[in-house]
């Protein structure tokens, strides 16, 4: 559970100030850290454009190779960087919502839900990016989720998180 510093604001103010507060993205760079350590195959999932674009970066300086993915680059560069992934010249892939739908990934075993929101069908669109067949193994993965427990809104959406969690039976742990 993230408890930084406190505020009232609105949501959208909120989540601005948690995806700027260097606390939080360090949280979030240490969980992909840990799963890069396990050798998996990570998507970031965050709501922001300057939020995708910083990550990459801070990840370089753990010496995680990671690539940032928005709806602004070309379906065609998209499929060779997922190629990328799959064949393990890149461990980490940092997206906006265009990877959460649409988007075929079986390699892809860890999701880190850096971004925020509340939509039932949103949650599974973006745990469904981890959950498909696998080409080996198990259909399993590891979904990091944050419950930012800094504003009421925040702390809101992330009960409705839980909620679709319990609701489909998966197993959680909150960081």
């Amino acid at each position: 559970r993230y408890t930084g510093t406190r505020n009232n604001r609105s949501w959208e103010s909120a989540y601005s100030l948690l995806l700027a507060d260097p606390e939080y993205n360090k949280l979030v760079i240490r969980e992909v850290k840990r799963l890069a350590d396990q050798d998996a195959r990570i998507l970031v999932l965050t709501n922001r454009i300057a939020h995708g674009i910083l990550l990459p970066d801070m990840l370089a300086g753990e010496d995680i190779e990671a690539r940032f993915l928005s709806g602004s680059d070309k379906t065609a560069w998209r499929a060779v960087k997922l190629n990328q992934l799959q064949k393990g010249a890149i461990q980490v892939i940092v997206a906006t919502e265009i990877f959460e739908e649409g988007v075929d990934a079986p390699e892809i075993n860890a999701l880190v839900m850096a971004s925020a929101g509340r939509s039932y069908r949103q949650v599974l669109q973006r745990v469904g990016r981890a959950l498909r067949k696998k080409k080996q193994g198990p259909n399993e993965a590891t979904v990091v989720d944050f419950c930012p427990l800094v504003n009421y809104y925040l702390a809101q959406h992330a009960m409705s998180r839980v909620a679709v969690y319990k609701a489909e039976g998966f197993e959680f742990m909150w960081v």
